[in-house]
């Protein structure tokens, strides 16, 4: 009975169909297929077996449950190599599915067999070849032809998972809260998620924006990364100012003297609750978003004088394991960018720090970490006063971080987010009077970067990991 091949076929695009099963027969399988797809093979004279035929169970609930059943999901995941389960198969009266080609319909229809078979054929891909769309027939029938299918199943099991990766975002995208637009008026938008940043609480104001959902997230992010009351800017996806204090509203003051002119029309995080006195300083302002832990009573009422200033609660981010990015043809994925310990550092230059400065590296380390490469914060009281980002020269980034610091650079520290190929940017943040740096080891330039800090007479650390953020 397993001697048999059989090939499952349920498509909605029908292009190449007919020959791919002409191919198929010619080489022995057996076609097995749903009922629109078997209608049409048979009005092409091609001979296939219904689902229900296949099952002796028929379609039920309209045509819902037809291929979620065990004859087919156990023929196509059973193990060949396992003797128990071949065993199994006979006694149970499974068959071999061996090909297994499916089309998803639109997510409107909100396929839910089609995405299984998919999903079992690229679990079992050393024995199951799984084709989700007709560009594939041409290489499917090399391979057969070839007797290689072994080679391009595991290639095909990757497009297969991506097609239902995509197909669930895609219902996903159906199913959510729709925005304004996205990052422009022309583009739409849409939000879909219950917890964290996602399900953040409106308490006043207009509907939040795309690029709120983003400034949003980026503020949290450093936020949540001090253990002190800390206060977050952040205009564009970027820091324009960070400052953490034991007092609330110095917090806030330090961080928005960071950049003043920047943070008009941003984004405030904090990761402490918002007081009477803090709520007045920022009513003062214009910021689109203010997004805490939790608010006074006596806050919310200074709030709401500000109406469309959007107030959020945001109790605690979920904690990130994977970060994710789509790129053409594909997804990018990595482990979240966890920030070391600072007990990880090596001095290679100058004289240890002292407590305040060390406490100043670990602040400047937190807040580079998290703004976008290449990136030189200088900071000084726990507090950015020059943040430089976004350039294609590291240079560059520690020139734009001294022109918003002047002459708070002086006797400041800095955090450089990539190793320094060239002693350049460590000259010029010690000739503005930047007394330590922290930056990550592994520029073939090293030892050059460690003669110059001591020919500079500055403190020079190295972390053993860089932390570049192309977001």
């Amino acid at each position: 009975m397993l001697e048999e091949k059989w090939a499952l076929l349920s498509v909605s695009n029908k292009s190449g169909v007919i020959d791919l099963a002409k191919l198929l027969l010619k080489h022995n399988y057996r076609i097995l297929a749903s009922d629109g797809t078997h209608s049409y093979l048979e009005s092409h004279s091609i001979p296939a077996t219904r689902i229900a035929e296949f099952t002796n169970a028929e379609e039920i609930f309209d045509g819902r449950v037809k291929t979620l059943h065990p004859l087919i999901h156990g023929a196509i995941l059973f193990d060949r190599e396992n003797p128990a389960h071949l065993t199994e198969a006979e006694r149970r009266g499974i068959k071999s599915i061996e090909v297994v080609v499916v089309n998803l319909y639109s997510e409107e229809q909100f396929d839910i067999g089609g995405p299984a078979l998919i999903r079992a054929a690229a679990k079992n891909h050393r024995s199951v070849t799984v084709l989700t769309d007709p560009s594939q027939y041409a290489g499917f029938e090399a391979a057969l032809s070839q007797g290689t299918l072994e080679l391009i199943r595991y290639d095909l099991a990757k497009s297969a998972l991506e097609a239902t990766a995509r197909y669930d975002l895609s219902i996903l995208r159906s199913m959510s809260t729709p925005l304004r637009y996205g990052e422009n008026p022309h583009q739409d938008g849409s939000v879909a998620g219950a917890r964290g940043v996602a399900g953040v609480t409106l308490i006043q104001g207009a509907q939040l924006s795309f690029n709120n959902y983003l400034d949003i997230d980026c503020a949290t992010l450093i936020a949540s990364d001090h253990s002190l009351r800390t206060t977050v800017i952040v205009k564009h996806g970027a820091p324009c100012g960070v400052a953490s204090d034991n007092d609330p509203h110095k917090s806030f003051l330090k961080a928005l003297e960071s950049d003043s002119i920047s943070a008009f029309g941003g984004v405030i995080a904090t990761n402490f609750e918002v007081d009477e006195k803090l709520a007045n300083e920022i009513i003062s302002g214009f910021y689109e978003v203010l997004v805490a832990p939790s608010y006074s009573s006596a806050a919310l009422s200074l709030l709401a004088q500000r109406k469309k200033m959007r107030v959020l609660v945001l109790e605690k981010r979920e904690s990130q394991t994977l970060s994710m990015r789509e790129i053409n043809g594909g997804f990018l994925f990595q482990s979240f960018d966890a920030i070391e310990s600072s007990s990880t550092w090596k001095i290679v230059s100058g004289a240890i720090a002292d407590e305040k400065s060390r406490a100043d590296l670990e602040f400047a380390w937190r807040c580079v970490a998290r703004t976008r490469s290449n990136a030189i914060v200088i900071a000084k009281n726990l507090a950015t006063v020059g943040i430089g980002m976004g350039e294609v020269s590291r240079v560059a980034a520690a020139k734009n971080a001294l022109a918003r610091a002047g002459d708070k650079a002086r006797s400041a520290v800095a955090a450089s987010d990539g190793f320094f190929p060239f002693p350049d940017g460590l000259e010029i943040l010690a000739q503005a009077g930047v007394k330590a740096i922290i930056a990550p080891q592994g520029s073939i330039r090293d030892e050059e970067i460690i003669t110059a800090a001591k020919r500079l007479g500055i403190t020079l650390y190295f972390a053993a990991n860089r932390h570049f953020s192309h977001n």
